[in-house]
């Protein structure tokens, strides 16, 4: 009998513990791994780092594109020569250059690389005899379409189709570390 005394006396302690216990117990609920984790996701640094890396890369994912995007250029150039010639009545003695060009470019997959510009170009020939060219000043403007195919080096576009790739790879491979660095975050939390 002695016990099943001590028994009764053991549960009515712990009974006795729970009811005192049980206001607290309630005030402070338990905390589940997903609400701590949730909790270290939104507080800790090194983890809204890598979050915001992996959505950069994510939206980094078509930037391979613009390898084969049409782009806009413009050129400028002024040239002076000075050079001596062989008869300066017939070539003067000072040729003056100025050029001006605008366009729009593009490569494909295939390698070609297309240009479509507009070209400006003002010439003045100081020095020359009038009677060989009544005009040393003249100017010259039109359209240029300029098509470049590389046979040896980027044959059929493959050197673009690989840095297109590459580049596709290592956004990628970038997403995917961000994503082990976070699997790693949660894994010491």
């Amino acid at each position: 009998m002695g016990h099943r005394s001590n028994f009764i006396k053991v549960v009515a302690l712990a009974t006795f513990v729970l009811q005192l216990g049980a206001p607290y117990a309630s005030a402070q609920q338990a905390l589940s791994l997903d609400a701590y984790l949730g909790q270290v996701e939104a507080q800790n640094d090194s983890f809204k780092r890598a979050d915001r890396a992996v959505r950069s890369a994510e939206l980094r994912s078509d930037e391979w594109k613009l390898l084969t995007s049409p782009y806009f250029f413009g050129s400028a150039q002024s040239t002076i020569d000075k050079k001596e010639t062989s008869s300066p009545a017939i070539m003067g003695s000072e040729t003056q250059s100025t050029a001006f060009g605008v366009g729009i470019g593009q490569k494909t997959n295939l390698g070609l690389d297309a240009k479509l510009s507009y070209n400006l170009v003002d010439t003045e020939i100081k020095g020359v005899n009038p009677s060989f060219l009544p005009n040393p000043k003249f100017s010259a403007s039109g359209p240029v379409l300029e098509l470049t195919q590389s046979i040896w080096k980027n044959g059929f576009g493959s050197e673009t189709r690989a840095n297109q790739e590459a580049q596709a790879a290592n956004i990628q491979a970038a997403r995917y570390n961000e994503i082990y660095n976070q699997t790693q975050l949660r894994t010491q939390a």
